[in-house]
C-alpha cells in the first residue's frame, strides 16, 4: 500500500474519532460543554491535522491529585 492510498483514509478515521469523543463525553454529567480549536475550530482541515479539543467541566468535579 502506497502512500496515497494510507493516507486518502485519514480524515475519515479523525471524523470518526471524533464522533467517539463527543459521544463519550455526552455521556459524563461533569462536562458542561466542549469546543474544537486549531485546525478543525476553523474549518481548515487537511488530511494530517490533529485534533484540538477544549472540555469544560463543572468546578470541582475533578481532583488534579487523581489523574
Amino acid at each position: 500500500m502506497g502512500f496515497e492510498a494510507r493516507n486518502s483514509g485519514l480524515s475519515e478515521k479523525r471524523n470518526q474519532i471524533i464522533g467517539r469523543i463527543e459521544e463519550d463525553l455526552a455521556k459524563d454529567k461533569n462536562v458542561l460543554g466542549l469546543f474544537y480549536g486549531g485546525s478543525i475550530g476553523t474549518d481548515q482541515t487537511d488530511p494530517y491535522s490533529d485534533i484540538d479539543l477544549r472540555v469544560v467541566i463543572k468546578d470541582k468535579s475533578i481532583s488534579l491529585s487523581s489523574i
